[in-house]
């Protein structure tokens, strides 16, 4: 994991908003009560982390995106998001197309919802 996506991650686990280079991280409440750490790379959102509302150390989902750009970089901050709060699960590419391995099973990257409820 790169230096950046470790000082995403850990802005991540302590609710902290953080900006280096093109990756930001910015926390916001919800009006459930819950709150959300949005990832942004180059201003574009591309991965929400939504901590409960019960006890907010514990994250309940966790929503990922391309938003329409499928880099090498932005496959690197979501594998760095993914590595760290739902293991086992990553995203590949093969064939030109990008696929995201979760639970066991391996499903093509447009065809999944982005939504992953731990």
């Amino acid at each position: 994991m790169r230096k950046i996506e470790q000082a995403m991650i850990e802005a991540i686990r302590n609710k902290k908003n953080f900006t280096r280079s093109n990756t930001s991280v910015y926390l916001e409440p919800l009006p459930d009560g819950r709150e959300v750490a949005e990832v942004y790379l180059h201003g574009n959102p591309i991965a929400s982390v939504i901590f409960s509302h019960r006890d907010s150390s514990r994250i309940e989902e966790i929503r990922l995106s391309d938003a329409g750009w499928k880099t090498v970089t932005t496959k690197s901050r979501l594998n760095a998001v993914l590595q760290t709060f739902v293991p086992g699960a990553y995203i590949y590419q093969k064939n030109y197309r990008w696929y995201i391995h979760l639970g066991g099973k391996d499903y093509r990257w447009d065809d999944w919802n982005g939504v992953i409820e731990l």
